[in-house]
């Protein structure tokens, strides 16, 4: 870029991005630096003005386009069963083109959680209420509006029912005052909602809990048959019989 020979005592830069003509610094200045905040094709021009207020440009075309951040996600099983919490690992990259703003997980089942802007390795869990196949979808955002996304896939299936380990008459028999057990338990990551006996003929429950446990009456006889229905949180059932004696 040349003037005519007298000293430069300005010079200018318009970068091209609908920023105006702007100052590039002193009259020594040989590099400046600028960011961009869309793609596109600009074009940046410098100018010099000299003393005689003589003015000399040079102009540079080039395509800009848009490095859009990073994510991965992913889980250690693809699999699962309803109401038991799926894990999930969220990764962004640990230096992103541009700062990161937020981060959102799509679960596939109409459920979407923020994360923010996390970095590096973060964790999550969700339970699912019904049995299917979903596509988990990590988005993330950076402060230009540049967007990343990475999907997984989990397969969630009924799940095991809740175990009856006993449920027995420990005494009595007859018309006498009968004592009864029930010990069951819900598959891993469930809890049990509810634990009923019932009897025929009787309206309220014999027993009505949330885990095992003994109960004494004397409302019933013997061969009288009880039902033992057991119901985890996800609701899953079982069920069981004895006969009194």
């Amino acid at each position: 870029m040349s003037t005519g020979g007298a000293a430069i005592q300005n010079l200018t830069v318009n970068w091209g991005d609908n920023r105006g003509e702007q100052p590039l610094g002193g009259t020594s200045a040989t590099s400046a630096s600028h960011v961009y905040t869309s793609p596109g094709t600009y074009t940046m021009t410098a100018a010099a003005t000299d003393l005689n207020s003589q003015r000399g440009t040079a102009s540079i075309s080039f395509v800009l386009t848009r490095v859009n951040p990073t994510i991965s996600i992913t889980t250690a099983t693809n699999s699962g069963s309803v109401g038991v919490p799926v894990f999930f690992t969220v990764t962004t990259a640990p230096t992103p083109p541009q700062p990161i703003t937020n981060v959102t997980v799509d679960f596939g089942d109409g459920s979407t959680r923020d994360m923010g802007a996390i970095s590096s390795a973060n964790t999550l869990s969700k339970s699912y209420g019904a049995e299917g196949t979903y596509t988990v979808t990590a988005t993330v955002t950076d402060q230009s509006g540049g967007r990343g996304n990475s999907t997984t896939q989990v397969a969630i299936g009924r799940g095991t029912a809740p175990t009856i380990t006993t449920f027995d008459q420990a005494t009595g028999t007859g018309i006498a005052n009968k004592t009864f057990r029930v010990v069951v338990s819900a598959a891993t990551g469930l809890s049990l909602r509810s634990v009923v006996v019932t009897a025929p003929g009787v309206s309220d429950p014999l027993y009505n809990g949330t885990g095992s446990g003994t109960f004494a009456t004397t409302a019933i006889g013997p061969n009288v048959i009880l039902t033992l229905t057991v119901t985890d949180s996800a609701g899953n059932r079982s069920t069981g019989q004895l006969i009194t004696q």
